[in-house]
């Protein structure tokens, strides 16, 4: 536990036992002289009240104490819950319950404090992995090598979706980054290159990345996944045209699964694969809050995503999607939550953010309809892409220069507000680049239909040039064609600038 954390408990336990010794010396004098006593300090009043202001405000208290008993737990959770500290305040204004708070400040000491944070259940924490195939910190942002040549890729039955969807992943620096690195062990350890294994879809991208960059070729065959269709999703067939976004969706749990495989690693609990390379590329996470309106319990969950379904029916533009998708949600009569803590059913308040961001944000815009028609309207796009309002504590980042959550010190600076222990404070100019994403490649659907169309790729090349591949066709096109189109599918990658800020960031909080 961070020292400044400890600091920061011992720091409201001594004020407000100060306030409720006061408060027993100024009963004791009424009692004897029929009339109030003055305090003895105006200053330690002043401080208790600073600091249970700052915690109501930014609803920060013990969030996790080591407790000897059961029943220790109980009492100490019920006592300093948030109702209870709000009449505890308005109660050291008239005259308090000094024999309560006695046994609360009691608890607070006997008990070590390892963690800071609003009332949680154990669930409100993200579970960690046991293990951990693959540190995040080794996925490397931008191109290592970017390639020179792009070929394109023959058209092999209604395979346009299959062609554009490769096209858009080979155009991922992270993504491609990281199957060079791993072809170098690889395609000569896999046991399942055999003949009587299953089948590799890492290998056979691996193999499709290599040949579709060799210059002397025009075009090539993707055959080693069209062969493989029903590897990948039993319900494509070939010669008929699918949807590109589930086709990369399964594509990617099955190089998934591919890997876990190689790695022998099929047996590991859910949170251990969420560490696969894939994952940690593709995969961030989701904090869920349901706010009770009566006593304000907060309940917290969290979830693993790869992608973002965005709907567009109400909005023009990206950003506005974003903002439906991450919008406050009141619960509806038919739809009422049941407090965990008051046991009512109440009309609660729901929202989700951005617990953990991804190094590449894979978006689909819902333009297809549940009989199967497309929703053809423009939606304006743009080549960088700020989620920092959509993450968890960037709002108090931005007000504050740091982000107030249970992993930080806490401690108040002289003007009374609560501040980072660290003195590596992280500027303003890093807290708006943290979650800062450049546009790399995206899938467009040409035509009026979920059964029939066309699809195509655009994508930014190594060399900074944007590129539409048409099946076997590669052309160079300007930056406004690419914005100008209506995409299916988007793919940000997180900038090296953002990347090198939120590791920044996370040192300032483990100091």
């Amino acid at each position: 536990m961070p020292a400044s954390s400890a600091e920061g408990v011992l720091g409201i336990t001594a004020a407000l036992d100060n306030n409720f010794k006061q408060q027993q010396r100024h009963s004791a004098s009424l009692a004897a002289n029929s009339g109030p006593a003055p305090p003895d300090n105006n200053e330690e009043d002043g401080v208790t009240d600073s600091w249970i202001n700052q915690i109501l405000a930014n609803e920060l208290f013990v969030k996790e104490i080591r407790y000897n008993t059961q029943k220790e737990k109980n009492i100490f959770q019920k006592q300093w819950s948030l109702p209870n500290l709000m009449h505890l305040k308005k109660e050291s204004s008239s005259g308090c319950n000094s024999k309560a708070m006695e046994q609360n400040i009691g608890t607070a000491r006997g008990n070590k404090v390892v963690k800071m944070g609003s009332p949680t259940k154990k669930e409100e924490q993200m579970e960690e992995p046991r293990t951990v195939l693959y540190e995040k910190n080794r996925i490397k942002l931008g191109w290592v090598n970017p390639p020179s040549h792009r070929n394109g890729m023959h058209n092999l039955g209604n395979t346009c979706y299959l062609n554009s969807s490769l096209q858009a992943l080979f155009s991922i620096p992270a993504f491609v980054n990281w199957l060079l690195e791993e072809s170098n062990t690889h395609l000569h350890k896999c046991s399942q290159n055999t003949l009587n294994a299953s089948f590799c879809s890492l290998c056979a991208m691996i193999r499709t990345l290599k040949i579709s960059t060799e210059p002397h070729h025009s075009a090539i065959k993707p055959s080693m996944i069209v062969s493989k269709l029903k590897c990948i999703g039993k319900m494509f067939i070939n010669g008929r045209q699918e949807d590109a976004h589930e086709f990369i969706k399964l594509l990617l749990d099955h190089m998934e699964r591919s890997y876990l495989q190689y790695r022998h690693a099929t047996k590991l609990d859910h949170i251990s694969k969420q560490t696969t390379p894939l994952n940690q590329i593709f995969g961030g996470y989701l904090r869920q809050q349901v706010t009770c309106p009566l006593c304000h319990y907060v309940s917290t969950t969290f979830s693993h995503f790869q992608d973002l379904v965005l709907d567009i029916r109400h909005s023009s533009s990206l950003d506005q999607a974003l903002d439906h998708y991450f919008r406050k949600e009141t619960l509806d009569a038919a739809n009422c939550y049941k407090c965990e803590r008051c046991k009512k059913k109440v009309p609660a308040t729901k929202r989700s953010l951005i617990e953990r961001p991804p190094n590449v944000l894979l978006i689909q815009l819902k333009r297809f309809t549940q009989t199967g028609g497309k929703i053809g309207k423009h939606i304006n796009i743009q080549r960088c892409l700020d989620l920092s309002r959509f993450v968890n504590g960037s709002q108090n980042m931005r007000a504050n220069g740091l982000k107030l959550n249970s992993s930080n010190g806490i401690k108040l600076n002289s003007g009374g507000s609560l501040w980072n222990g660290s003195n590596n404070r992280p500027s303003s100019d890093n807290i708006c680049d943290m979650y800062k994403y450049k546009l790399v490649s995206m899938v467009v659907h040409l035509g009026g239909s979920q059964h029939g169309g066309h699809y195509i790729a655009c994508a930014e090349g190594g060399n900074g040039a944007l590129y539409e591949f048409d099946d076997a066709l590669v052309r160079n096109v300007a930056v406004q064609s690419v914005l100008l189109r209506n995409p299916y599918i988007l793919f940000y990658e997180l900038t090296k600038r953002s990347a090198a800020a939120a590791a920044n960031n996370s040192k300032c909080k483990q100091q």
